[in-house]
């Protein structure tokens, strides 16, 4: 998935509300944080298969 390669910021102007999320990842060296209003990156949808899989729960 790549995720350390994403964007920092995934934005979609053309809607004024809806969904916000983010995600945060700390390594070693630093605190990478990843920010978005109703747009996702295209490895979205494996990332939070394998988030449910981990914790043994839906993420959505």
């Amino acid at each position: 998935m790549k995720v350390l390669n994403w964007k920092r910021e995934y934005i979609e102007p053309e809607i004024c509300d809806g969904t916000q999320w983010f995600v945060e990842i700390e390594t070693n060296s630093n605190t990478i944080r990843i920010n978005s209003s109703n747009k996702y990156p295209s490895q979205w949808n494996k990332f939070c298969s394998t988030i449910s899989e981990l914790i043994e729960k839906p993420f959505e």
